[in-house]
């Protein structure tokens, strides 16, 4: 269903079940050219993968607008799978919106049911677009990570609830950021811009601990760096994960 030479992007692999991997991933689909959501299973995670055959989240015809930067989530109190995406509306200049989607509980190959906005853009600091999201359940509370804004203002914020269902409370403010205030501001670090579209890992020695990925800019253009891969170890205050000083560190941290 993918057009040839078409736009791929924003790969994920995850534990489906016992023996399978899912992968999510977007592509443009031939049949509309609007982006797309597929999935593909896997008995391994370097393949081969058996593709579910179409878009399980095809783009909005209506609106023209496709849906990008998608995320696996198993609720581990249902076993309910979903996927968690993007309604890439400022590629149109419309509001993004990030929605939760129930999937088949056999192959993940298919919708089931309508999806839920999840994420809307109420915040100040969410100037132009959120995206990239990911939902943890972590000590009672389901979070949903997401990234907002652009350029220096590209930023990473959360949300948290009890339920899937609803009540919904953003944190308020940004937990990383390199700029937050007046334009050219910057209140975080100087030698970085744009952090955002995170990860959130659980440590492998101890699963109760998390580790916080995400890209950010050099911000000294002549160092040739570009985009760098970065990692932070997640803290908790008052049920509320952050990161050290709010903005990528520039010293060796203890994990």
């Amino acid at each position: 269903w993918g057009a040839a030479g078409g736009v791929f992007w924003a790969p994920e692999v995850r534990g489906w079940n016992a023996t399978h991997y899912l992968a999510t991933y977007t592509m443009r689909d031939a049949a509309t050219g609007l982006m797309g959501i597929g999935t593909a299973l896997s008995s391994s995670p370097t393949g081969p993968w058996v593709d579910a055959g179409a878009p399980v989240v095809p783009g909005d015809a209506a609106s023209g607008v496709g849906y990008i930067d998608s995320s696996f989530f198993r609720d581990p109190a249902t076993g309910t799978p979903y996927l968690l995406y993007k309604y890439d509306g400022n590629a149109k200049q419309l509001a993004s919106t990030l929605y939760l989607q129930e999937v088949d509980n056999a192959t993940g190959g298919g919708a089931v049911g309508d999806p839920v906005a999840v994420v809307t853009m109420t915040q100040p600091w969410e100037q132009l677009l959120i995206e990239a999201p990911q939902l943890h359940f972590i000590a009672g509370y389901y979070y949903i990570f997401y990234s907002a804004g652009y350029n220096q203002y590209y930023m990473v914020g959360v949300q948290r609830s009890r339920s899937l269902a609803g009540g919904w409370e953003k944190a308020p403010g940004p937990m990383l950021h390199t700029a937050w205030g007046a334009p050219s501001v910057y209140v975080g670090t100087p030698a970085f811009n744009g952090a955002g579209h995170s990860s959130t890992v659980p440590r492998g020695d101890d699963p109760s601990k998390f580790v916080l990925f995400y890209h950010s800019w050099d911000a000294d253009a002549a160092r040739g760096n570009g985009r760098m891969m970065m990692m932070e170890p997640l803290l908790w205050v008052n049920g509320w994960p952050r990161v050290l000083s709010e903005s990528p560190s520039q010293e060796p941290m203890a994990l």
